[in-house]
């Protein structure tokens, strides 16, 4: 569970729509949540998180599973990092709770292949955490 201290109320807004979408500059996630849960959609930049290096939004399901989702021009790696900065300051259980993170960017550079799976085996080691990388949109069901 998502410790109230770390988030700023006005930050969080609950909500139970059964499409959920994030969009920035033509990137889009969108959220699936046919079941109309209750859902707890956080902005993180400028809000949760008002310095340095932080992701875009904090998504937690009615079963207070995290998905951290930044979306990003095309560098990877600079995602990461506000990734990983984001679920350290905002995660419940920062290395101990599974969660999900998603970038979702302008386009995907094909020679960073390996940089991409060698990012998603750390996440995964280190933070119990999935990284999904996709090109301009992707769709979860929550």
């Amino acid at each position: 569970m998502t410790q109230k201290s770390k988030i700023p109320a006005e930050c969080t807004k609950e909500i139970n729509n059964p499409i959920i979408p994030l969009e920035e500059k033509g990137k889009k996630m969108i959220f699936h949540n046919k079941n109309r849960k209750v859902i707890k959609k956080i902005q993180v930049d400028n809000c949760a998180i008002k310095e340095g290096k932080r992701c875009d939004w904090l998504v937690i399901d009615d079963k207070n599973y995290e998905h951290f989702v930044e979306l990003k021009g095309s560098d990877v790696v600079h995602a990461c990092e506000q990734l990983s900065i984001s679920i350290t300051k905002l995660s419940s259980a920062p290395t101990q709770a599974a969660k999900h993170s998603f970038i979702i960017e302008s386009r995907v550079i094909p020679a960073i292949t390996t940089t991409i799976q060698n990012l998603q085996r750390r996440f995964k080691d280190k933070f119990k955490c999935k990284l999904v990388i996709k090109n301009r949109q992707h769709e979860f069901e929550l």
